[in-house]
């Protein structure tokens, strides 16, 4: 939520660039308050014009609001 307009200038910059061929979760960890969890994924992607496939490894931070999960920070 508090990162919600640096997301959206990430949607908007790589609207037509990103395209994800793969997700995968690899691991996931609840905080103790039961409202943060960590999350580690690979994500398989190319970036247009190229079609060469890349992958990496992100940690991911995610906040329950109002009953759902939101990303809350980089990287997206």
């Amino acid at each position: 939520p508090e990162h919600r307009a640096e997301f959206d200038q990430f949607v908007k910059r790589m609207k037509r660039k990103l395209n994800i061929v793969d997700y995968k979760i690899l691991e996931i960890k609840l905080e103790q308050d039961g409202w943060v969890a960590k999350s580690k994924v690979k994500r398989t992607y190319f970036l247009m014009p190229s079609i060469e496939q890349k992958e990496e490894i992100l940690n991911q931070t995610w906040k329950l609001v109002k009953g759902s999960w939101y990303l809350s920070s980089p990287p997206f």
